[in-house]
Order: structure tokens, then C-alpha cells, then sequence
């Protein structure tokens, strides 16, 4: 068994509970699997630069476990100088398919110079079924796990916003951006903005964000006031570089006037180029890229410059930016592979139970290391009949009841499909009527 990464159509849970569909992490057992055997992830390396002798962090995260012998799941917040057993929960029930909120806090006392989350499933059957779910895990200082702030005074508990994790690793979904910061425009001429959908230039720029064609991502716009040769640089939060490190990303050169995209690696005033391309695109779709980091230094930062070019179609974008321990070497699979699209679903009930109505279908595109996007439509849309809607005949009509002057008049009609019922309505009526004036 293994942990992957999920796209989820329906039944998501958020923190904030607003999103109906995204991406979780999900693990499910397999036949071969034995009592005792666990699969882990971990989380990138997060730093926290105030006082690391005494730091108080709150995990926060929702869960979904099923399954009538399901695994068990182990969630740890580690400091990597921190003598003591890590912080942790461990749960090994059902939830019975629902979401449920889980939540770990302490203090670190070990002056860490980083922490982690590691998250593992555990078989503890010989027969694990089921699967669990995990998402939206948030990492916060003085933080209660109600969401309150732990530092204010008096007794007075204030509300303290969740924030996202601060990593190198980001798909700029949240409004936070991973902690990633455009420099100050002392050191730079303009800055990179989150975006969602295609930009706002005709014939330059990506379609839509990679992560999922929904979502967002960071670009250079190349259009007035910006001009030819304006720089904009965005960095990331400091992170550890180790010496053993590759950073992938996703990039968009697309436009007839494309300036340069340059990635850097910095700290303070030095710094070293790890990736430089100024080669226009084709087309909108997204490119991979991966470079090596072997230097070794504390307090580093990946830094993404975006040059102007000749004219407004020179729109840059960035995406999916990750950093992960090993070198390009090891990266598996196809950076070219093209999107695909899923087998359709079955066709859907027609629209109405009667009449003319419609059925559809529909089918999903696959992003996974995407350089193209899918070609055709997501849904089909065909009419559809069930027959004709029962109708009434028109109305028969009984004589008046008086010969002269003022009297009523019954009147009867039928269903088309000799039951009454079927038609909406009343199949008599008694009306008002007049006879022949009286004498």
C-alpha cells in the first residue's frame, strides 16, 4: 500500500468547509498486506525563527477512516533537535465514513532548528480493509486546537486566524501562498500575481492553473505599466538547503514577445542560478522543470525572476512548485505525458418523466504531470423522451340546470391515459350558466 495524492469529486471536507471538491491524501490496503506493515509521508521541513527554546505549535487536520478492520493512523509533529517523543495522535477507529477534525499541541523546548509533520497508516489486521482519508493540515504557532490564541492576557481568549503551511513545496491554492513574497520593489520593478484562469492578454499565458485547471497560479503580467526589461522577483520562505535536494516546478512560456524566466537560489546577498530559459512556447500547455540543489547552507530561498520582453504577449507563469530530497535523476515518468481523459460515466435518468427532456454524461480530465490539456468536452448533453405527458380531452358539457334564468352546468373530461389521476387537475367542474330569460 501507498499514500497518493487524490483528486475527489464530492464529500470534501475543508477547514472551513466551503469546498465541494479537491485534492486529499489517501492510502488503502491491498491483499498482500500483513499486520504490522505501515506507509508513511512527511510533510516539507517547516522553520520557525522566534523562540525556538520554548515554541508552543498547535497540528490541526480532518480525517476520514473506514472500513470494518480498518488501519490505524498515526499523525506527528517532529523538531529535529528535540529529545523527547515527538507530539502525536494515533486513532485506529472507524468514523464511519465521516469527516472528523483531529488536532495535536505542546510546547518544543529543544531549540529545533525545523519541524516536520509525519503522517503513517498501520495495518493492524492481517486482512486491513478500508481506507483513510487525510486533508487541510495546518501547522500554527500559540494556537489552541478551538483556533483561539494561547498568548493574549486576562483571561481574554481571542481569535486567531489558521494559517497554511509555510513551505518551498506550493501549488498557490491558498491565498497565503506556501509563505512565498514578492521582494521588495527596492530590489525588483514589479509583482508576480496569483491568478486563476486564463490572463488577461490575448495569445500569451497559460489556460488555466496545473494543479487541476481550477485553480491558481503565480505569473508576470507583460502588459502597460510593466515594460521591456522590468524585473519581478518572488521568493520563497527560507528553508534548509541540505545538499541533497531537487526542485521541481511547472512553468508557462507562451507569447510572441517572451522576455526570461530565472530561478535562483539565494541567501542574503549571494546567490546562484539553478535554472535560466527564454525560449517562447508554442502553445499555452505547461512544461516541467527540475534542477539539482547540492549546495549545503541554512536560511537559503528559491528565488523566481520574471523578465519583460518586447511587447504585452510575454505573460510568464510558475505552478506547482516542489522540493524534495534526491536529484533530477530519479524522477520517474513522462514530463511530456498529455492529459487524458476518463472512460465516460453511464449515461444519466432523462430530465423529465415525460416529454422531451435531456440525459448526460460526463467525464473527467486527468492532470497528472500534464503538459497539454485535454481536447473535447467534459459533458454531453442528448434529448431524451419517455413518451407523451397524460393530457385531458377538452371539456363535454351537460345541459343547464334551468330552462330559463340563472342555473350551473356540469362538465367532465378524461386523462389521455384512461386514469384520471395521471393528469394534473379535476376531471369535472360545475360551472354557472344562463337559460332563456324567464317569463
Amino acid at each position: 500500500m501507498h499514500w497518493s495524492k487524490m483528486f475527489v469529486t464530492s464529500g470534501l471536507q475543508t477547514k472551513n468547509n466551503t469546498q465541494s471538491q479537491g485534492y486529499v491524501m489517501y492510502v488503502r490496503p491491498t491483499s498482500a498486506n500483513h499486520l504490522g506493515d505501515s506507509v508513511s509521508f512527511t510533510s516539507p521541513k517547516m522553520y520557525f525563527y522566534e523562540n525556538r527554546t520554548s515554541l508552543a505549535l498547535t497540528v490541526q487536520f480532518w480525517y476520514k477512516i473506514t472500513g470494518t478492520s480498518p488501519l490505524s493512523l498515526s499523525v506527528r509533529l517532529h523538531g529535529n533537535k528535540e529529545a523527547g517523543s515527538p507530539l502525536g495522535f494515533v486513532t485506529g477507529s472507524s468514523t464511519g465514513g465521516n469527516w472528523t477534525k483531529g488536532c495535536i499541541r505542546g510546547t518544543f523546548t529543544g531549540n529545533n532548528d525545523y519541524f516536520y509533520v509525519d503522517v503513517k497508516a498501520t495495518s493492524q489486521f492481517n486482512s486491513s480493509n478500508g481506507d483513510i482519508m487525510i486533508d487541510d493540515i495546518v501547522v500554527t504557532k500559540n494556537t489552541r486546537c478551538d483556533g483561539s490564541s494561547s498568548t493574549s492576557g486576562s483571561g481574554h481568549v481571542t481569535n486567531s486566524p489558521m494559517t497554511s503551511l509555510i513551505s518551498v513545496s506550493c501549488d498557490f491554492e491558498n491565498s497565503e501562498m506556501c509563505g512565498y513574497s514578492n521582494r521588495n520593489l527596492t530590489y525588483d520593478d514589479f509583482d508576480w500575481t496569483r491568478h486563476q484562469g486564463k490572463t488577461k492578454s490575448i495569445h500569451t499565458g497559460p489556460d488555466a492553473d496545473h494543479t487541476s485547471g481550477s485553480g491558481y497560479y503565480m505569473y508576470i503580467e507583460a502588459s502597460s505599466p510593466s515594460k521591456q526589461g522590468d524585473v519581478a522577483k518572488l521568493q520563497s520562505p527560507p528553508f534548509f538547503a541540505d545538499g541533497n535536494q531537487r526542485l521541481t516546478f511547472w512553468y508557462s512560456m507562451y507569447g510572441d514577445s517572451i522576455g526570461s524566466l530565472g530561478v535562483y537560489l539565494t541567501n542574503g546577498n549571494t546567490q546562484q542560478k539553478l535554472f535560466s530559459e527564454s525560449t517562447a512556447s508554442a502553445t499555452p500547455s505547461w512544461k516541467q522543470a527540475c534542477v539539482d540543489i547540492t549546495t549545503e547552507q541554512a536560511n537559503a530561498r528559491i528565488e523566481f525572476r520574471g523578465v519583460v520582453g518586447s511587447n504585452y504577449n510575454g505573460d510568464i507563469a510558475i505552478d506547482d512548485v516542489n522540493l524534495d530530497t534526491g536529484n533530477c535523476n530519479n524522477i520517474t515518468g513522462n514530463t511530456s505525458e498529455p492529459s487524458k481523459w476518463t472512460e465516460w460515466s453511464h449515461w444519466s435518468t432523462c430530465s423529465t418523466t415525460c416529454g422531451i427532456g435531456t440525459i448526460t454524461r460526463g467525464r473527467t480530465c486527468k492532470y497528472v504531470k500534464r503538459s497539454t490539456f485535454c481536447t473535447g468536452n467534459s459533458t454531453e448533453i442528448h434529448e431524451c423522451s419517455s413518451g407523451p405527458c397524460p393530457s385531458w380531452s377538452k371539456w363535454y358539457e351537460a345541459a343547464c340546470s334551468s330552462t330559463c334564468g340563472n342555473g350551473t352546468r356540469e362538465r367532465l373530461r378524461t386523462c389521455s391515459t384512461g386514469t384520471d389521476s395521471d393528469c394534473l387537475g379535476k376531471s369535472t367542474d360545475i360551472v354557472p350558466c344562463i337559460g332563456t330569460e324567464c317569463i
